[in-house]
C-alpha cells in the first residue's frame, strides 16, 4: 500500500510538472487571437515606422537595420520578441522615420550618413544582392510596386539601391502612400471622431543627388527644387548622402476586416485555377486508386478467403480430393498466394524498435501539421506572419510528443521488445535531436556572418529546455501509458520456421516499389509544394491555407492506399518482408521532395553563390525532407498494418 501511494505521489508531481511546461510553453508562443489583428486610430497620433531589417531573395541572411542607418540612434523595441520572430531573425528597431495619422508632410530631413571607403563598398553589396529594407507599420508591411509584362507586381520592403552601367545608385528619398479607413460609432456617439484603420503603405523609393549639404534647411530646399525639376540619381561614393521622405494618406473604402487581401491578392499572382486542376488530378488518383483496392477486395480476397481450407495446418499443404480437377486446384494455390503467409505476415521484422520509433514520429509530425493547417484555417494563427506559424508549429510539437511515445511504445510492445530505456531515448532524442543539430550548425554560420537571424545562446538554451524539459517528459509519459495497454494481438502466430521467398516480379522488388509507391504522394503535392517554397525562400504571402489543407488529406489517402497496394502484390508473391516495405514505399516521397528542392536551387535561385547561404538552404531543406519522409512513412505503414490485420482475421488459425 505504501508502495502505491509513492507511485501515485510521483505522477502527481510529473502532471503537476508537466502542465507548469505547458503554461511556460504557451507563454513563448505568443499565441494569435482572433479580431484583434487590427487597431484603430484618432487622427493626429503618432505612429512608427519598425524596420525589421534588411533581407535579400539572394542570400537569404538577413541583417539588422542599424547595420545600414548609422546616422540615426537606432533602438530596439521594448516589448520583448516572441521565439518565433527570434528564429525568423525579425527584430523592431527604430527607423527614424515617424509619422501622424491623416496628417500628410513633405521633404523631412531624416539624417545625413556619412560614406567612407567600407560604407560605400557594404552599400554597393547591399544593392548588388538585392537587399531591402523591411518597414512595419502598425503591424502591415511596407510595400514596394514595379510592372511586369504590363502587371502591377508588390513585393514586400523597399529596395537599398539599384545598379545601371556597372554603377550603384542608392535610395535615398521614400515617400510612403498609406490609405487608411474611417469609421464613426455612431450608435453610441453622434459626435465622436471618426476611427482610422490603416489599410495599407506602400513605399516610392527615389533616388536624389543633393549633394554635399548637411543642413536641414538645405536639404529640404533641394528635396522641393527636385519635385518641381528632377535632380540626377545619387551614386554610391565617399562623403555625406542626405536621407530624406514624404508622408501622404488616402482614405480607402476597403473594409478594415480585410486589410490583408490587398497584400495577399497582390503578392500570389498565381491563379487559384491551378491548385484546382491539381486538386482535380489528385482527386482522380484517388479514385484509381481506390477502385484498385475495392477491386482486390471483392475479387481477390473475397474469393481466396471463400476457397481456403480452414482445416488446413499453416505447415501443410491441401491435397485435391477426387471430386476436384487438380489443375483448377493448382490455379487457387497459385493466385493465392497471400493466403499462405499466414504464418510468416505478422513476424517480427529486423530493427524493429526504429521502426516503431519512425512511425511513432511520422504520427506525431502528422498531427502536428494537421493541426497547424487547420488552425491557420479557422483563424487562430496569424498565417500572415511566419514567426506566429513557428511559435504554433513549436508548441504543437511539443504537445503532440506524447503521441509519438505512445505509438512507439504499443507497437514495441506488440514486437515483444524489451529495450525499453533505448526505444524511450530513441524516440525522444532521435528527430528533435536531428533537427538541433541541423539548427545549431546553421546557426553557427549566421553567427559568423554577423546576420540578425543568429538565435542569442540565451533563447538556444530556452530550446533546450522545451525539447529536455517539456518534450522528452511528455514522451516517456506516453510510453507509460503504452506500455500499460495490453498488447496487440495479431490475427495469425507466427511459425518457428520462416517460409523461403520465391523468386519476385520485377514490379516486386524493392527499387519499383519504392520509385513508384514515392512518386505519386510527392506528385499530389507538387503545385502546392512550389508555392510554399516560394513564399518561404522568396517575398510572397502563402494564404491558400484551404486548397492546402485538401491537398494534405489527399496525400495522405494516397500514401496510404499506394502502399496497401503494392504491398498486397508483394505478399501475393508470397513476400512476407513487408514491414519496411509500407513504411519505405510512401515515405520514399521525401527523397523526392529533396530532390525538387535540388531542382527549385538550381532554377529559381542561380544568384545564391554564398556558402552559408546554400548551408542554410540545404540544411533546412533536408530536415523538411526527412519530415516528409517520416510523415507518409508512417501513414502506409500503420494503413498497411490495419490492412494485414483485417484480411487475415478472416482466415485465424491455431
Amino acid at each position: 500500500n505504501f508502495n502505491q501511494y509513492r507511485k501515485r505521489e510521483k505522477r502527481k508531481k510529473m502532471v503537476r510538472y508537466l502542465i507548469l511546461c505547458l503554461l511556460l510553453v504557451g507563454t513563448l508562443a505568443d499565441p494569435y487571437i482572433p479580431g484583434i489583428e487590427y487597431k484603430s486610430h484618432k487622427a493626429g497620433t503618432s505612429l512608427s515606422i519598425w524596420a525589421t531589417g534588411l533581407t535579400s531573395e539572394i542570400t537569404h541572411i538577413p541583417y539588422d537595420y542599424s547595420t545600414a542607418r548609422t546616422c540615426l540612434d537606432v533602438k530596439t523595441k521594448d516589448t520583448d520578441p516572441s521565439l518565433g520572430e527570434i528564429l525568423s531573425g525579425i527584430s523592431h528597431q527604430t527607423s527614424g522615420y515617424s509619422l501622424k495619422v491623416n496628417e500628410s508632410t513633405n521633404c523631412n530631413h531624416l539624417c545625413s550618413e556619412r560614406f567612407d571607403r567600407i560604407k560605400r563598398d557594404f552599400y554597393a553589396w547591399l544593392i548588388e544582392k538585392e537587399y531591402r529594407y523591411m518597414f512595419v507599420v502598425d503591424d502591415l508591411p511596407v510595400t514596394f510596386s514595379y510592372f511586369l509584362d504590363r502587371s502591377r507586381i508588390y513585393r514586400r520592403g523597399v529596395p537599398v539601391g539599384y545598379k545601371k552601367d556597372g554603377k550603384f545608385y542608392i535610395y535615398n528619398h521614400f515617400s510612403f502612400h498609406i490609405t487608411f479607413h474611417s469609421e464613426i460609432d455612431v450608435q453610441n456617439n453622434l459626435e465622436a471622431e471618426p476611427k482610422l484603420t490603416i489599410i495599407s503603405v506602400e513605399a516610392f523609393p527615389r533616388s536624389i543627388q543633393y549633394g554635399e549639404g548637411n543642413n536641414t534647411t538645405e536639404v529640404a530646399a533641394k528635396c522641393q527644387t527636385w519635385q518641381n525639376n528632377s535632380l540626377p540619381a545619387q551614386e554610391v561614393s565617399r562623403g555625406y548622402i542626405p536621407f530624406t521622405y514624404d508622408i501622404s494618406f488616402e482614405e480607402s473604402s476597403q473594409k478594415s476586416e480585410t486589410r490583408w487581401d490587398r497584400y495577399i491578392e497582390s503578392m500570389n499572382t498565381s491563379q487559384e485555377s491551378i491548385h484546382w486542376m491539381s486538386i482535380i488530378n489528385s482527386f482522380m488518383l484517388i479514385i484509381f486508386l481506390t477502385g484498385t483496392i475495392a477491386n482486390i477486395s471483392r475479387r481477390a480476397i473475397s474469393a481466396d478467403i471463400t476457397s481456403h481450407p480452414q482445416e488446413s495446418s499453416p505447415l501443410t499443404t491441401p491435397n485435391p480430393t477426387d471430386d476436384e480437377d487438380p489443375d483448377e486446384f493448382d490455379h487457387l494455390m497459385t493466385s493465392s498466394g497471400w493466403k499462405q503467409l499466414r504464418g510468416d505476415t505478422f513476424r517480427k521484422p529486423r530493427n524493429h524498435m526504429l521502426l516503431a520509433v519512425l512511425a511513432g514520429s511520422g504520427i506525431q509530425l502528422f498531427l502536428m501539421i494537421a493541426l497547424l493547417i487547420a488552425f491557420s484555417l479557422i483563424g487562430f494563427s496569424a498565417r500572415e506572419q511566419r514567426s506566429n506559424l513557428i511559435n504554433s508549429g513549436l508548441v504543437l510539437f511539443i504537445f503532440t510528443s506524447q503521441l509519438a511515445g505512445y505509438i512507439a511504445s504499443r507497437l514495441y510492445k506488440m514486437f515483444g521488445g524489451k529495450h525499453w530505456k533505448k526505444a524511450i531515448l530513441l524516440s525522444a532524442l532521435g528527430f528533435p535531436g536531428v533537427a538541433f543539430v541541423v539548427f545549431f550548425s546553421v546557426n553557427l554560420m549566421l553567427w559568423m556572418e554577423e546576420s540578425s537571424a543568429a538565435v542569442p545562446f540565451l533563447n538556444i538554451l530556452v530550446l533546450l529546455f522545451m525539447w529536455l524539459g517539456c518534450s522528452l517528459p511528455l514522451t516517456c509519459l506516453g510510453f507509460y501509458l503504452g506500455h500499460k495497454r495490453d498488447v496487440v494481438r495479431n490475427p495469425c502466430k507466427p511459425t518457428n520456421i520462416p517460409r523461403p521467398i520465391p523468386p519476385q516480379s520485377f514490379y516486386v522488388r524493392s527499387k519499383f516499389a519504392l520509385l513508384v509507391g514515392g512518386l505519386l504522394p510527392f506528385g499530389v503535392t507538387f503545385i502546392e509544394l512550389n508555392f510554399i517554397m516560394a513564399s518561404v525562400w522568396g517575398s510572397h504571402i502563402y494564404y491558400l491555407f484551404g486548397f492546402l489543407i485538401a491537398v494534405f488529406l489527399i496525400m495522405v489517402i494516397i500514401s496510404a492506399e499506394v502502399s496497401i497496394v503494392l504491398c498486397y502484390f508483394m505478399i501475393n508473391a508470397e513476400n512476407h518482408h513487408w514491414w519496411w516495405r509500407s513504411f519505405l514505399t510512401s515515405g520514399f516521397s521525401g527523397v523526392y521532395f529533396f530532390l525538387y528542392a535540388v531542382v527549385y536551387f538550381i532554377r529559381d535561385m542561380p544568384k545564391t553563390t554564398r556558402f552559408t547561404a546554400g548551408a542554410l538552404y540545404f540544411g533546412y531543406m533536408a530536415l523538411s525532407a526527412s519530415a516528409f519522409f517520416l510523415l507518409n512513412g508512417a501513414i502506409g505503414f500503420l494503413s498497411t498494418f490495419f490492412f494485414m490485420r483485417k484480411i487475415y482475421s478472416y482466415i485465424r488459425s491455431d
